[in-house]
């Protein structure tokens, strides 16, 4: 049987990628010790085929020719008086007419040539005007260590633009980025005291605001103006065309912070997981809830029996609309439990689940009303021996994957596989 080997699990506190063995990591970033889920796969150490003995080589025998030694000083020099003098100025010539062209076109720099996803979630938004929702996130070279900010095209997956460095993966992979009015937002919540600004149709920056205290919170305003609430309480209006930030009066009571969509699995404005339900829901166990209005998903597992991922819808006043097992084919061969990711948007509950680990994960997409199935698909596998999902997001026309390097757009009404990026097999 192959070996165990560590997984590279992210730390929940700081996001960093770290080696777990066992069911217990410690971030070697933050220190922060936390629990390996069960439904994170364990790789198997794959054993590389053994190396072919190499040929032997042949053995150069000197030859002690003095004729043909004699003939190489001729030819030598005939090259030197003859050949070396006309290439020289044929070179010269050339040199010439290549300078002048550049002076007409320069070449464009080379792209970065690996590229990973990093962000949990993509900032969805259509960019280019073309009826299918774009995503936002951020890419890292891993070669170079360094990452980017970039935007994909829904409908193809191609560049739409892509900023210039923004420093290091450490420097830069607790950052977060949050989307307003056209103007997408970045920095670190935890830590900086500014917000970037980029435009979000071309990726240029537009400003950068500083603030009196570490930035804690960015909430909805009126168009055109964002809410920034720092670490000691205090609130400002913030100018999404000049970066001016104006001090809003305080109030009692308690402050009101409407989130934006942001790459945060913490702060994703379209994830709403809270329990309400203290009580079991027939025939499952119920574990986190999601939307904004009913009908409610719940996700959660059968019980009692085998416990089989399971999704349920509820009406404003808590009453069961429906309930489904989320496995198609051969639900009893599934070996984890809970729906790994969920996300509810207008009339569809798009949800990923993992049979077992040697099998790809599995989205599934179901009406929101009714409980109707309308397709099931596996999700293109990582290139590593283990699987870890991030997050799904449903957008105008994509529904969205992302696993810990890649993300995967497929067609939100078929359900079929439109591009691929990051690392996968």
């Amino acid at each position: 049987m192959a070996d165990v080997v560590g997984v590279r699990v992210r730390c929940p506190e700081c996001g960093a990628n770290s080696d777990a063995i066992g069911d217990v990591l410690k971030c070697t970033y933050c220190g922060t010790t936390s629990r390996v889920q069960r439904r994170t796969q364990f790789g198997l150490k794959v054993p590389l085929p053994p190396r072919p003995p190499e040929a032997p080589q042949p053995i150069a025998v000197q030859v002690n020719n003095r004729g043909a030694t004699l003939f190489v000083v001729v030819i030598l020099m005939f090259a030197t008086f003859i050949i070396v003098p006309f290439v020289m100025l044929r070179g010269s010539l050339q040199s010439a007419k290549s300078h002048a062209s550049a002076a007409v076109t320069k070449p464009a720099s080379s792209p970065p040539q690996r590229l990973d996803w990093i962000s949990s979630r993509p900032l969805v938004s259509d960019l280019d005007d073309d009826g299918v929702a774009d995503a936002i996130g951020l890419q890292r070279d891993a070669i170079a260590d360094q990452m980017f900010m970039v935007a994909l095209s829904g409908a193809s997956g191609n560049v739409l633009w892509r900023t210039l460095s923004l420093g290091t993966f450490e420097a830069v992979y607790r950052k977060e980025i949050a989307l307003s009015s056209g103007v997408i937002l970045f920095g670190d919540r935890d830590r900086d005291q500014t917000l970037a600004a980029f435009d979000a149709a071309t990726g240029k920056p537009r400003f950068t605001a500083t603030f009196s205290e570490v930035v804690d919170k960015v909430c909805a305003a009126d168009a055109g103006f964002m809410k920034v609430i720092t670490k000691d309480g205090v609130r400002s209006l913030l100018d999404l065309k000049t970066g001016q930030a104006s001090a809003i009066k305080a109030t009692k009571g308690r402050v009101v912070c409407a989130a934006l969509p942001s790459n945060s699995e913490r702060q994703g404005a379209h994830l709403n997981f809270t329990m309400r339900h203290s009580r079991e829901l027939p025939g499952m166990t119920n574990d986190m809830l999601f939307g904004h209005e009913a009908p409610w998903i719940v996700t959660g597992v059968k019980n009692p029996g085998s416990r089989l991922p399971m999704l349920a819808a509820l009406d404003d006043k808590d009453k069961v609309l429906w309930t489904t097992v989320v496995p198609l084919r051969d639900p009893m061969s599934v070996k984890f439990q809970e729906p790994v990711a969920t996300d509810v948007q207008g009339d569809l509950v798009a949800t990923v689940y993992i049979r077992n680990e040697h099998e790809a994960p599995v989205l599934t997409v179901f009406d929101r009303t009714t409980g109707a199935r309308k397709f099931e698909t596996p999700i293109h596998p990582r290139a590593s021996a283990f699987i870890m999902v991030n997050d799904v997001v449903i957008s105008k026309k994509i529904i969205y994957v992302t696993l810990n390097a890649s993300i995967q757009a497929f067609d939100r009404d078929t359900g079929v596989l439109k591009w691929v990026i990051g690392e996968t097999r």
